[in-house]
């Protein structure tokens, strides 16, 4: 589950990182995401996704 702080999203209890993308007013707007990929490697966390 993904928690937002000020523009600092945080999956689950992992720290917040900066939002680095577009702001929308709605969540309905994006439509699908697919989570592609999740890597911890080195204390960071990567997560890549795609919409469809």
């Amino acid at each position: 589950m993904l928690t937002a702080g000020a523009g600092a999203p945080s999956p689950g209890k992992a720290p917040a990182y900066p939002c680095g993308g577009t702001h929308i007013a709605d969540t309905s707007q994006i439509g699908t995401i697919r989570v592609t990929k999740i890597k911890f490697r080195k204390g960071e966390l990567s997560v890549s996704y795609e919409a469809v």
